[in-house]
């Protein structure tokens, strides 16, 4: 009886240490494509993520780009080809290093170093760039009341000075998968790169409650519009998803409760 040649599918164990490949991102010129590879850590109890360059025209075999403590993810390419990511990994310019820093902004140009370019107090996730105007919009947590990043900071402060962990649900969901949602919430900012390489973001969906949980965004070429998935909750603890666009032009409040979308359709 010939045996079956082994394989990572034939062993739970080599299964599990199978590299993961999540996302794609293709730079403007279509010559360079980046992926987040999430492989198991030295101590082979969970998954760290690094990004790798894919050649596109597949001559070329892949090759690493980053190696931070804490993983990258969220690959996104600026018009000028730089690299924008996501990581919670030290930045070597700060004068400080928290333990437990909440995720940042970083950006990897061709042929240099990665650095941080923008923050804020709940970190940011899911980068998207206008592909003509290089407008970033990201999401970022924030607690309910703060108005500013510094309000928010101050706010978090407080709370773990007086050791405050409660949560307040006055809306659903209250739970997404393994953890609890709160006492921040998910809000969208957007900025551009200023001279001095950093980015000031502007708050386009203040104080929207749940309307962001586990939601997807996207930004026009232009960075005019900003068009997101939006939550809206029904009678029964149900929800229904719409959706949204949201103005980024000089002078426009972004979209909350009080400011309707500029137009929304129902899915």
């Amino acid at each position: 009886m010939t045996e079956t040649p082994g394989t990572a599918f034939h062993d739970l164990q080599a299964y599990v240490a199978l590299p993961r490949l999540t996302g794609l991102a293709l730079s403007p010129d279509g010559s360079r494509l980046v992926t987040t590879v999430a492989a198991l850590g030295p101590e082979k109890n969970s998954y760290r993520t690094a990004l790798w360059e894919i050649d596109p025209t597949g001559e070329q075999p892949a090759r690493r780009l980053t190696r931070g403590p804490t993983g990258e993810s969220s690959p996104a390419f600026t018009p000028h080809g730089d690299l924008l990511f996501t990581s919670a990994r030290p930045d070597p310019d700060a004068k400080e290093q928290p333990s437990g820093a909440p995720q940042a902004l970083w950006r990897l140009p061709a042929g240099g170093e990665a650095h941080v370019v923008g923050t804020r107090p709940g970190g940011v996730g899911g980068p998207v760039v206008a592909r003509d105007a290089g407008t970033v919009v990201v999401s970022s947590m924030t607690l309910p009341a703060a108005v500013t990043a510094d309000d928010d900071e101050k706010r978090r402060n407080e709370r773990r000075e007086k050791k405050v962990s409660a949560i307040l649900h006055s809306g659903y969901p209250v739970r997404l998968w393994d953890h609890d949602l709160g006492p921040d919430e998910p809000r969208l900012v957007a900025g551009a790169v200023r001279k001095d390489g950093l980015v000031e973001w502007r708050d386009l969906t203040p104080a929207v409650g749940g309307a962001l949980v586990d939601v997807v965004h996207d930004v026009s070429p232009d960075g005019s519009t900003v068009v997101t998935a939006w939550l809206v909750a029904q009678p029964g603890g149900s929800s229904r998803s719409t959706l949204v666009a949201i103005d980024v032009g000089p002078g426009s409040d972004g979209c909350s409760p009080t400011t309707p979308p500029t137009s929304s359709a129902g899915r």
